[in-house]
């Protein structure tokens, strides 16, 4: 018999929803600041009177800020807890946003934004760890990708609302977004659990067993899950310790480190990063595509980023993780691939219309790709005594590639012209596909602690979702 709308809501595994909501609304902020600094990229320019060199320095220093938050987190969130380090990361992203807005010298405003990578980086670390440790099986992806939906969002308003500095007609927005992130901030201060497989790790049962009741409203259904919790609590290895003593914990972060590195490679960041500057390229009146189209083109990338989120939101419990994960993927090569056979003919004729729904196309499957597994898989396969220490590694990665890629691109094109770019993206995308199809396991329904036991086990990694469900 169906359940009515009633039935539904009082559910057990939908009563741990609303945290998840007020966790996924403190990741607003952070998205709209970073959209609104992409097109307030010129008036950053003339403010502070910068080059194009020092252009690159700002979106550097965001990236070195999260490469330090990914250092920084692990310790944090093994020691202090994923509810303290989530919302101290909020509240301090909350603040240096604040401060880039009214920051009076170039250096104050490099100096905040570093702050706030580090708090977004701590954010993301704390945030998609909680959400995978309160959640059921039966939603943990819907409820885990609401973070990088409402991230997107954030995203979204800062681009459609730009003039963010006092006066600018999106400066109104922006305190109202504030005020609503310190209200989300409040919540979250009073009404937040911890986790109740950190405290289980920390010798906390009772206040775990707790945590578990009011999440679950069965206190049979938490006393089962906490003995499961307490199983994977036993042993002494921990974090880097685990990694250098347990084969099969150094095969699963091997296996996540090289999906980050291959979607990265692929061009997830530089084919949007470098978009304009193909159609300046290959256009023929080159006044034609100035800031106003390269602005509707940020728009279109960003939207269907955001539909793409949607759409692995709704999709990654029904279907698994590993379907969406390997038609994104396979789709992604196929963009990049028809790129290649665009970018060897003679470019010139052929409709820019073309070459703009291939790229609209591959950051809608890329965006797929990448909530499925960075808010999704990686949390669910790393084991509770390594989690903090392997999605630290997957951050810190997943920051350097950008990194790295956001440097070299330059000379990529310069020596191999935009045909080697995309010959290249198109490899890395045919490796990321043989990777997903032979080891990603579709964990779906499948308990975190299930998936450990099987991974210690020595089961085979695309088989850790196999077993019995719950």
């Amino acid at each position: 018999m169906r359940k009515t709308i009633f039935q539904q809501l009082s559910d057990s595994s939908l009563r741990p929803l609303p945290f998840v909501v007020i966790v996924a609304a403190l990741s607003i902020i952070f998205g709209y600041s970073l959209g609104a600094l992409f097109v307030n990229l010129q008036y950053i320019t003339d403010f502070y009177i910068l080059g194009e060199s020092e252009i690159d320095v700002v979106f550097g220093t965001f990236i070195l800020g999260g490469i330090l938050g990914a250092f920084l987190g692990a310790g944090l969130c093994a020691g202090a807890g994923r509810r303290i380090t989530l919302i101290g990361s909020a509240a301090l992203g909350a603040a240096s946003s604040l401060v880039t807005v009214f920051s009076p010298s170039f250096s104050v405003y490099l100096c905040s934004l570093l702050v706030m990578g580090v708090a977004f980086s701590l954010y993301t670390l704390s945030s998609l760890i909680y959400t995978s440790e309160i959640t059921l099986p039966s939603n943990r992806g819907f409820c885990a990708c609401l973070l990088p939906a409402a991230f997107l969002l954030g995203i979204e308003i800062g681009i459609f609302t730009p003039n963010l500095r006092p006066g600018g007609e999106g400066f109104p927005l922006y305190l109202l977004l504030v005020m609503i992130h310190f209200l989300a901030l409040v919540i979250a201060i009073l009404k937040l659990p911890e986790s109740p497989r950190w405290l289980a790790l920390s010798g906390y049962y009772d206040a775990a067993l707790s945590v578990l009741f009011s999440l679950r409203n069965d206190m049979g259904i938490a006393a089962r899950e906490l003995a499961g919790v307490n199983e994977c609590c036993r042993g002494e290895e921990k974090g880097a310790e685990l990694f250098l003593q347990n084969t099969n914990f150094r095969k699963i972060v091997w296996l996540l480190l090289s999906l980050v590195l291959f979607i990265q490679l692929s061009g997830i960041v530089i084919l949007p990063y470098t978009f304009s500057d193909l159609m300046i390229k290959t256009s023929y009146s080159k006044d034609f595509y100035m800031f106003s189209y390269s602005y509707d083109l940020l728009k279109a990338s960003l939207t269907v980023a955001l539909f793409g989120a949607v759409t692995a939101m709704f999709t990654v419990d029904r279907c698994g993780r590993r379907i969406p994960m390997m038609i994104s993927a396979a789709v992604c090569a196929i963009t990049l691939f028809g790129l290649c056979l665009i970018s060897f003919s003679k470019i010139e004729i052929v409709s820019m219309a073309i070459i703009s729904i291939l790229i609209v196309m591959f950051i809608y499957s890329a965006s797929v790709f990448l909530c499925c597994f960075m808010a999704v898989l990686v949390c669910e396969v790393i084991p509770l005594r390594g989690r903090e220490f392997g999605m630290a590694m997957v951050l810190l990665v997943n920051y350097v590639t950008i990194l790295l890629c956001l440097q070299l691109f330059l000379s990529v094109i310069l020596t191999l012209d935009f045909k080697g770019l995309f010959f290249i993206e198109f490899i890395a995308a045919a490796v990321l596909c043989n990777i997903t199809y032979n080891f990603v396991p579709n964990t779906n329904d499948s308990s975190i602690e299930n998936i450990e036991n099987r991974l210690f086990a020595g089961r085979d990694l695309v088989n850790l979702g196999k077993g019995v469900k719950h």
